[in-house]
């Protein structure tokens, strides 16, 4: 009962997509991309099918433990030949594999032979001949039950496109076109782009297989793979070439690009002014915390009556059950503290989660990855609630990634390392302070020429670095610094000079006016 209610509903979802696109070519309203990427995993084979993409398939479909299934959409020579490939490099290995042929079986067979499976091949000719033997929506549904569980799905050549999201979406966002008898690939993904550039365009070499994994994105075999992404306002076509065992991207990362690259440009031209209307923003270098910080943070938070929720989400799983910061906020005199350890948007937008935030005088942003945190909170109804925790008057707190976040643009956040400070897809913070970017860590890691890059590329923010150690503290127009460290301003609004820094440097004890650009002292108070 529990498959067909899914199946029910996958049917009037895809005929609700497909009524949109039929209707009109108008952007619909995006819906939130998954970050954690597809479950289970793809493996998309160009025109050949070397033994080594046979080989990651078996091993992505559970080694030993697995039970393959190859379905045949035509009875065709081509079709036959790939299939007897298949059967006989498991059979070589000792792995258990089954073929048959869609058109001599009912429905039900196949969806029970599915049921059964670990991981699944569809073989055609033609991707039409896939999508057609998959049309029933009961079938479809089977298929989205196997990666659910964590199986493997596999395609070759030109029955590739038939995975993309004018078939059945198993990888979405995307438009797929392999080498085998489509020789005008690039222009056929570049065509539709400009159509639909909130999708992401994937053309898979001949001796090459487009391996999906969760959000990791690797490639089988001596071939490569080419990823586009469409023109849009001053961001050129954007191809990416992953060739060889160690060629990696982020699923997530890409659909976010490619969404970022249909919407509005971002950051705007003209962006708000950095400063609080009501509340208070600490906001931290990393490293230690400055003298009497968390005493402040608890004190502004109402002491006694303090409701505060500590977000660890930003650090990789699994996340640890204690947490020291919490504890220390007990010790400050802080009258309720909270640890919210989910990241899936059902944890998030749950009553738990809201009612907590609902009442929340002040948040903490621990350490870690930023992008975890835009993973789980971008959007959504928590993420408008820690608005309200600032609007209300509360604090908001954060160390390291929990500095970073609490800009309007997220700096340094690319999944796949800490080095790239504009990271594409990942470049909208929770936006606590408009305008800005924020860097931490700064002097240590020596950070100061990759924050002229990014204030060159968007000269309508203020750069904001944050060494160790030090706080940043906001209140209305004013930045407060706290620490052993200094904050670096960099405002491009004003004339670089040769030979000098392209920042200011302010110390602890000295503050700045964010919506002036300027250093505070006696003579500019």
């Amino acid at each position: 009962m529990l498959f067909i209610k899914k199946a029910i509903k996958l049917f009037f979802s895809c005929l609700a997509c497909h009524c949109i696109l039929v209707i009109s070519t108008a952007a619909a309203p995006a819906k939130r991309i998954d970050p954690a990427g597809i479950s289970g995993a793809l493996v998309l084979s160009g025109g050949g099918l070397p033994d080594a993409t046979v080989d990651r398939f078996n091993e992505l479909a559970g080694g030993s433990k697995m039970h393959v299934l190859v379905l045949c959409f035509d009875e065709s020579k081509f079709t036959r030949d790939l299939a007897e490939r298949i059967v006989h490099r498991s059979a070589e290995e000792k792995f258990p594999v089954t073929s048959i042929t869609v058109t001599n079986q009912k429905p039900a067979a196949v969806i029970a032979a599915v049921n059964m499976a670990t991981g699944v091949w569809l073989l055609a000719q033609d991707s039409e001949s896939i999508r057609n033997g998959m049309s029933s929506p009961l079938m479809h549904a089977s298929l989205y039950e196997l990666m659910d569980r964590g199986g493997v799905i596999g395609g070759h050549g030109v029955g590739c496109s038939a995975f993309a999201d004018d078939g059945l979406a198993l990888l979405p966002g995307s438009v797929i076109s392999s080498a085998n008898g489509d020789k005008t690939g690039s222009e056929r993904i570049n065509g539709i782009l400009q159509k639909r550039p909130s999708l992401v365009g994937y053309e898979i070499d001949e001796m090459a297989a487009l391996v999906v994994n969760g959000r990791r994105i690797t490639v089988a075999g001596t071939g490569g793979i080419v990823i586009s992404l469409a023109p849009a306002g001053e961001r050129k076509l954007r191809m990416i070439k992953l060739k060889g065992r160690d060629a990696v991207a982020d699923l997530s990362a890409l659909r976010f690009s490619a969404l970022a690259r249909s919407r509005d440009p971002f950051p705007v031209a003209k962006p708000p002014s950095p400063r609080l209307a009501a509340g208070t923003l600490i906001i931290i270098g990393g490293g230690g915390m400055p003298r009497g910080i968390i005493s402040q943070f608890v004190e502004k938070a109402g002491g006694d009556d303090a409701s505060i929720v500590v977000l660890p989400t930003a650090m990789p799983d699994p996340i640890p059950s204690k947490s020291s910061i919490a504890d220390a906020f007990r010790r400050a005199g802080a009258g309720k503290v909270t640890v919210l350890k989910g990241r899936k948007l059902n944890q998030v937008e749950s009553e738990e989660y809201l009612s907590v935030l609902r009442e929340a005088t002040g948040i903490w942003f621990g350490g870690g990855r930023q992008w975890r945190f835009a993973d789980a909170y971008l959007d959504t109804r928590a993420h408008a609630l820690m608005h309200k925790v600032l609007a209300r008057g509360g604090v908001i707190m954060g160390s390291s990634a929990g500095a970073s976040i609490q800009a309007d643009y997220l700096a340094r956040a690319n999944p796949l390392g800490n080095r790239d400070i504009v990271a594409e897809g990942y470049e909208r913070g929770l936006g606590f302070i408009k305008g800005v970017a924020i860097d931490q860590h700064f002097a240590e890691r020596k950070r100061f020429k990759d924050m002229s890059q990014l204030v060159t590329r968007y000269p309508q923010l203020l750069g904001i670095g944050i060494d160790e150690g030090t706080a940043l503290i906001v209140e209305g127009e004013i930045g407060s610094v706290s620490g052993k460290g200094s904050v670096h301003f960099y405002n491009r609004r004003k004339p670089l000079i040769e030979g000098s820094p392209d920042y200011e440097s302010v110390h602890d004890g000295g503050r700045y006016h964010l919506v002036r650009r300027s250093i505070l002292n006696v003579e500019n108070p």
